[in-house]
């Protein structure tokens, strides 16, 4: 016959049997983390459970396995300011109000070099935390994949990559703008284009949160380049500083934990050897790791300090009327300058032209370096016409994702979560990668990227949603 606990017996019980459970759901028999690691994570889910509340405590420390160190996850957490447009999120998805989320970005966001396109890269994993650890809310996913294309190219034609109705926008860029990354990258040009990005997502109608993903650029990852030379700091951390628009940083998640070099660079096996920045499974872990952390704090920072009439003054605030970074040219001139820039840089112009206008790139397909250098061969020699801003070319199409698919109350997302079928691209060919690495002294270092939007018709047409 069974025996009744009672008094502290049952109470250690209880407490033994929820360790148990927590442990299960936050540390998978994958993840490559030491035992002391481990108890790290136990700790961080026991404090969100006691600090958060019971049901949003509950709710947040078994919707995700965490693979990262605890260390570098909260080091990925580099700045948050007063968060409003965040937390306005956040406390919609506690209050089981509809919110969609997108992710705009290049390879990263499009997939690249993870082992189950759709299932296991960092959008797909995030969404599935928020259906899991937001049950009552409708999150409606949508993938808005770039490719190679650099901010100046988003940034110009915006409407093919941002839904008007989008609450929260993870903003992914820094390895397609690091790619050619030059003396330019420090200066006002490219900084400028991604300022102008960032304040165009900004002061859409809906007022969009933004949270900027920052990645690695090439060769930051397997020991070729500094932690100091990439777009992330100090230009685009400046950008989030300026505009109060958090972000998270894969470079700082992952610094930690690698191996260093005897000259202190990075070698790490969370992204792709052969480019050290496209992320792999490990990449693409951390990625998320860090999301959550940020969206795991803010959900906390709501319990101490509930959504208020501050928070609703900040998130409603016009986009401050001065730029950060100065200048006297117009906008459609800035993002003009730092595509001819990336034209040149990358040397997908043989003859050192410029385009003409950044409308002049919007239906390029930037899946693959010789797709872009073949497309923009045409653009300069052929007259578009409306086509030049339509975009109704389908061979000229831009890279952009369908819907991702929605997730709707309770239900966990599943294999199917992604509308295209994310094509892994082989790497470029060898005389490409021979002139591309030579350029930019990164030897043996191609860049790789996949195509989505073609498999399902949707090339040159704004992301859709379901």
């Amino acid at each position: 016959m069974a025996h009744r606990r009672s008094g502290p017996a049952a109470a250690a019980a209880a407490a033994a049997v929820l360790l148990a459970l927590l442990a299960a759901a936050a540390l998978p028999a994958t993840a490559l983390l030491t035992p002391a690691q481990e108890t790290e994570w136990l700790s961080y889910q026991k404090t969100i459970s006691a600090t958060a509340g019971a049901a949003t405590g509950a709710a947040l420390s078994g919707a995700h396995s965490f693979s990262t160190p605890l260390q570098g996850i909260l080091s990925s957490n580099v700045y948050t300011g007063g968060n409003g447009r965040l937390r306005r999120v956040v406390a919609d998805l506690l209050a089981g109000k509809a919110v969609k989320v997108v992710a705009i970005g290049g390879v990263a966001t499009n997939g690249s070099d993870a082992s189950s396109p759709g299932r296991n890269d960092y959008f797909a994993q995030y969404v599935a935390f928020l259906s899991r650890a937001f049950p009552a809310a409708t999150v409606t996913p949508v993938r808005a994949s770039a490719g190679l294309a650099p901010s100046s190219v988003v940034a110009g034609c915006l409407d093919r990559f941002l839904p008007k109705d989008a609450d929260l926008v993870v903003l992914e860029m820094t390895a397609s703008d690091g790619a050619t990354m030059d003396a330019s990258i420090v200066a006002p040009v490219q900084p400028r284009a991604y300022e102008i990005l960032v304040r165009k997502i900004l002061g859409a109608a809906k007022k969009p949160a933004v949270v900027m993903l920052q990645t690695m650029p090439p060769g930051m990852g397997n020991g070729t380049r500094p932690f100091y030379l990439t777009p992330e700091s100090p230009a685009y951390a400046a950008v989030s500083g300026y505009y109060n628009v958090p972000y998270v940083s894969m470079r700082n998640a992952l610094w930690p934990s690698g191996q260093l070099t005897t000259n202190g660079l990075l070698a790490s096996r969370a992204v792709v050897a052969a480019d050290g920045s496209t992320p792999n499974d490990a990449g693409h872990s951390a990625l998320v790791d860090s999301l959550v952390m940020l969206t795991q704090r803010t959900a906390m920072d709501l319990q101490l300090l509930p959504f208020g009439t501050w928070d609703t003054k900040q998130a409603d605030a016009d986009v401050p009327s001065k730029v950060m970074f100065m200048g006297s040219d117009a906008q459609a001139a800035a993002l003009k300058a730092a595509a001819c820039s990336w034209v040149r840089n990358a040397s997908v112009s043989t003859t050192g032209g410029c385009p003409t206008g950044v409308d002049q790139l919007c239906g390029l397909d930037y899946s693959s370096w010789a797709a872009v250098k073949d497309g923009y061969a045409k653009s300069v020699t052929e007259t578009f016409g409306d086509n030049a801003s339509s975009g109704s070319s389908s061979k000229m199409g831009a890279i952009i994702g369908g819907a991702v698919g929605g997730v709707v109350g309770g239900l966990a997302i599943i294999g199917g979560i992604v509308a295209f079928f994310v094509v892994r691209q082989k790497r470029r060919a060898a005389a490409e990668e021979a002139a591309y690495s030579s350029k930019f002294s990164i030897s043996g270092l191609p860049i790789t990227a996949a195509a989505g939007g073609e498999a399902n018709g949707v090339n040159g047409h704004a992301p859709s949603s379901s």
